[in-house]
C-alpha cells in the first residue's frame, strides 16, 4: 500500500460509508448549503449525459440526484466505497485516487462535483487541472472549498493560536492528525489563481452558513467556505 493511500485511509471519515438508497438527503440542496449550487445549476439542464461525483461524503447525497434528474451515466469516484452504493444499478463506482491517472476520456464530462475534497489532496494545482481535462466543452464543475481567511481565524492568529478550518485545534492532538486532514488553506484569490492557471473560468459563486448577506457582502471576512461553479475557458 502507497504511503498516500495510507495516509488517506487514517484520515477518511467515509470508512463506514454513509450512502443511503431509502433516505434520501435533500437538504444539503437548499439554499446556504454545499450543494445547493448544483441544484441551481441542474435545474436548468433537461438532461446530463455523464455525471462524475468525487468523495463526496461517502456518496450520501448521489440518491437524490439520481432520482430527481435525467441522468444517463453516474460514477462516484473515492478511495472507500460503501457497499450499499455499490449495489444501486445506477450509479456506477470506482475505487480510486482523484490524483491518480483515471480510466475517463478527456472532455467526455457533462458535471464534475468536488464537495471538500480538494484541500485533502497533496497536489491542488494539478487537481483543478485535472478538472479541466474531464470537462466536456459546455460541461460545468462544482467544487467546495474552506476559506482560511474568516473573521474567527483572523482573531486566532492575533492572539498566536492557528486557524482552523475544519476540527477545533483541541481534536487535531487527540486525533494526532492536522486540521481534519486538510493539506491546504485557500482564499478566494488563491481559488482564483488556480482556476485561471488551469484555463477555468469562474461563473458563479455561492455562500454557505447563516447571515449570508453579509457573506455576500464580504465574503473573504465573513465566509468560512464557498461553493462555486466552473466551466472551461
Amino acid at each position: 500500500m502507497s504511503n498516500i493511500k495510507s495516509f488517506y485511509i487514517k484520515t477518511s471519515t467515509n470508512k463506514n460509508g454513509y450512502y443511503s438508497d431509502y433516505r434520501i438527503n435533500s437538504d444539503a440542496f437548499n439554499e446556504g448549503k454545499r450543494y445547493f449550487i448544483v441544484k441551481k445549476y441542474l435545474d436548468k439542464l433537461d438532461k446530463i449525459n455523464f455525471l462524475i461525483e468525487v468523495g463526496g461524503a461517502g456518496g450520501r447525497y448521489l440518491a437524490y440526484l439520481e432520482k430527481n434528474y435525467l441522468i444517463n451515466k453516474i460514477l462516484y469516484l473515492d478511495i472507500f466505497v460503501d457497499k450499499k452504493l455499490k449495489k444501486n444499478k445506477r450509479i456506477k463506482t470506482l475505487e480510486i485516487n482523484f490524483e491518480d491517472n483515471l480510466p475517463i476520456q478527456k472532455g467526455s464530462v457533462d458535471a464534475i462535483i468536488l464537495m471538500m475534497v480538494i484541500e485533502h489532496l497533496f497536489d491542488p494545482f494539478e487537481a483543478f487541472k485535472k478538472i479541466h481535462f474531464l470537462l466536456s466543452k459546455e460541461g460545468i464543475a462544482f467544487i467546495n472549498l474552506p476559506l482560511v481567511t474568516n473573521i474567527k481565524n483572523r482573531i486566532r492568529l492575533l492572539f498566536g493560536f492557528l486557524p482552523e478550518t475544519s476540527v477545533p485545534y483541541a481534536r487535531w492532538l487527540k486525533s494526532k492528525e492536522s486540521d481534519g486532514g486538510h493539506l491546504y488553506y485557500f482564499s478566494i484569490k488563491f481559488i482564483e489563481d488556480l482556476c485561471s492557471m488551469a484555463n477555468l473560468k469562474i461563473i458563479d459563486y455561492q455562500y454557505c452558513g447563516r447571515f449570508l448577506f453579509l457573506k455576500k457582502l464580504w465574503p473573504s471576512l465573513f465566509a468560512s467556505e464557498i461553493s462555486f461553479a466552473v466551466k472551461r475557458k
